[in-house]
């Protein structure tokens, strides 16, 4: 299947704080994603398409629930771009 922009993920906290060691503040986003797509498809190159428009930037969190499967690790924006953005797991 193909991503649809109707079936977007939702922004479940804004702004999460972290102090870093270089003591700059950066905040990241958390999501949440439920599809049918597998896992390898959602973590495809640019798969979310209106990622730009929801306002994902590289680090933020998403939670991504694929029907049938039990448990699947978190993941995390590894890339942003004009055509969409791209997750990755996050426990790698």
């Amino acid at each position: 299947m193909a991503y649809s922009a109707l079936n977007s993920p939702i922004l479940m906290f804004c702004n999460i704080s972290s102090v870093e060691r270089t003591t700059t503040t950066s905040t990241t986003n958390m999501w949440y994603y439920n599809d049918a797509d597998a896992l390898a498809t959602v973590q495809g190159a640019a798969y979310f398409t209106n990622a730009v428009e929801l306002g994902m930037k590289v680090g933020d969190i998403m939670h991504v629930a694929v029907s049938g499967v039990l448990k699947t690790p978190t993941q995390y924006v590894s890339a942003v771009s004009a055509t969409g953005a791209t997750v990755a797991d996050a426990t790698a």
